[in-house]
């Protein structure tokens, strides 16, 4: 059980935390939002830009290409790459033998076709 100054501490982390935030400027854009199942993963590294994700519902595991030790995810969990950082989120524990579907590549794929059917 947490100490009375363990809990002072993490309120005041918190707050420190809820201040920086408020003080950032965010401009997010999504590039895939959706429900997967059964086995699957995800590559979304190599943008060039900050990559997040938030685990809305259920579990996924996250893939560091020099760990061998995956990461569960949870619901309510968001994780951040604010350097692009190589990863692989998918549904198995195990390690997946390729890097995943590039996601960024999937939806750049289906907006250029969209923009050429709709010019």
């Amino acid at each position: 059980m947490a100490s009375k100054n363990e809990k002072e501490f993490s309120n005041n982390v918190k707050q420190a935390l809820e201040d920086i935030l408020r003080r950032i400027s965010f401009r997010a854009e999504v590039f895939y939002r959706g429900q997967l199942c059964d086995d699957w993963a995800l590559d979304t590294s190599g943008s060039g830009h900050v990559n997040f994700h938030i685990v809305c519902h259920g579990d996924c595991w996250l893939h560091l290409p020099k760990d061998n030790v995956p990461i569960q995810l949870r619901n309510g969990d968001i994780v951040v790459f604010p350097h692009d950082a190589a990863h692989v989120i998918g549904s198995s524990k195990d390690k997946p033998s390729a890097f995943g579907v590039k996601i960024s590549s999937v939806v750049y794929s289906i907006l250029e076709n969209t923009v050429n059917e709709h010019p």
